[in-house]
């Protein structure tokens, strides 16, 4: 199966407006570049939190995909002046994945959390940024 990414404007029960991009399907590492810079791209004048929901999509990744899908992500530029939450399944695998970008992009800067509960993605977006 294809790639199939959905990204759109959505108000939160918090009402809060958040850029959510969904992404279904099989992932190579080398899509989660592609994927932050649409996302970044989208709503260009926009600058509310992003969701990025990988809850219906699956990848492999060793350590060096990791450390390629931080890169994408640094590059897209995410993050830098919005909340970026990363919510995919309970698949311990890929939530660690994702635990380790969040945690290195954090550290350079950038606004981003990785979860597996899409509530408290919610929840955090719309809580102020505090490190």
């Amino acid at each position: 199966m294809a790639l199939d990414l959905e990204i759109r404007p959505v108000w939160s029960d918090h009402e809060k407006l958040y850029v959510r991009a969904t992404a279904r399907g099989q992932l190579e590492v080398a899509d989660f570049h592609g994927i932050f810079c649409r996302l970044a791209g989208a709503f260009p004048a926009v600058r509310e939190p992003a969701l990025l929901d990988l809850r219906e999509a699956t990848w492999n990744a060793d350590a060096s995909g990791t450390g390629a899908i931080l890169k994408g992500l640094l590059e897209s530029r995410l993050g830098v002046e919005q909340k970026v939450a990363l919510v995919c399944g309970r698949e311990i695998e890929q939530y660690g994945q994702l635990m380790v970008v969040a945690s290195a992009a954090s550290n350079q800067g950038v606004k981003t959390r990785a979860f597996y509960d899409f509530n408290t993605a919610l929840d955090w977006l719309s809580r102020e940024w505090s490190f």
